[in-house]
């Protein structure tokens, strides 16, 4: 008997057979859980900034807000560009000087957009030094740009300044 010393034909199209029917299985997982990722990516950041500035404006006993913006220096209303926390002495909702902003942060990937809907119209959100927010109740929806309303989450912030996550609340998506 003869020793094989290379692969039959046969053998390689099973192979590779094989291989693109697992693919074909993996690749629609992979991309939900790539969305998934980035969902909660999105979310947490801002989560995680939301809580920072209420627990800065009762430390430094001062007014503090969280705006989006494009340009991380300023308040314009672009939550899907950014975000940035300002200690806000005149509770103007704009950044007065460079030493008072507390945190700036870009968005941290491109999977879906940002949208805060308030009592007050306002397009930042304000936390008093007693950690209540300035009346401004309010939710953050968040819409993936794909419109998979699987994705879609929201942050609820009560006038109390608690901050929760919601999925039933995404329906400003639709």
């Amino acid at each position: 008997m003869k020793k094989q010393k290379a692969v039959t034909l046969i053998e390689l199209i099973v192979t590779m057979t094989l291989i693109m029917i697992t693919s074909l299985l993996v690749l629609p997982v992979w991309h939900d859980k790539l969305q998934y990722e980035g969902m909660m990516s999105h979310i947490n950041q801002l989560y995680v900034s939301l809580n920072y500035a209420r627990r800065q404006s009762i430390a430094r006993g001062y007014t503090v807000t969280v705006c989006g913006s494009s340009g991380l220096k300023q308040c314009d209303g672009q939550w899907s560009a950014g975000h940035i926390v300002f200690v806000d002495k005149d509770k103007s909702g704009q950044v007065k000087d460079d030493f008072d902003l507390l945190r700036v942060k870009a968005a941290p990937n491109h999977y879906g957009t940002w949208t805060w809907k308030s009592f007050q119209q306002h397009p930042y959100l304000q936390f008093l030094p007693s950690g209540f927010t300035r009346r401004q109740n309010g939710t953050f929806i968040y819409c993936p740009n794909n419109g998979d309303i699987k994705f879609a989450s929201a942050l609820v912030v009560s006038q109390s300044g608690r901050v929760r996550v919601e999925r039933d609340k995404a329906k400003g998506c639709a």
